[in-house]
């Protein structure tokens, strides 16, 4: 199982994975996030995606989530919007 944390001073996504039986964290990577100031992030149900709003940038990137290690893998270019704080999924 993985966990992410933003980074806002790096600008970056840290991925870490849990060891259930030895209650740690261990460091798996760091990614860039394509912005400035990861204000919020989330996994699309499912979790095969994250999406990132940077705030100071103006832009939202998203990740593949690699579902054997949690590493993310940049898709696509960065979409503009004005100042973006949360990212929250709505379920129809």
């Amino acid at each position: 199982m993985s966990r992410y944390v933003s980074n806002r001073g790096h600008d970056s996504i840290a991925v870490f994975a849990i060891d259930a039986k030895a209650g740690s964290l261990r460091f798996v990577e760091s990614t860039s996030i394509g912005g400035r100031t990861p204000r919020s992030f989330g996994l699309v149900p499912g979790g095969q995606f994250l999406v990132a709003a940077n705030q100071n940038s103006g832009n939202v990137t998203a990740f593949r989530v690699d579902a054997e290690r949690g590493t993310l893998v940049r898709v696509g270019g960065a979409v503009a919007v004005d100042r973006p704080w949360y990212v929250r999924f709505m379920r129809r």
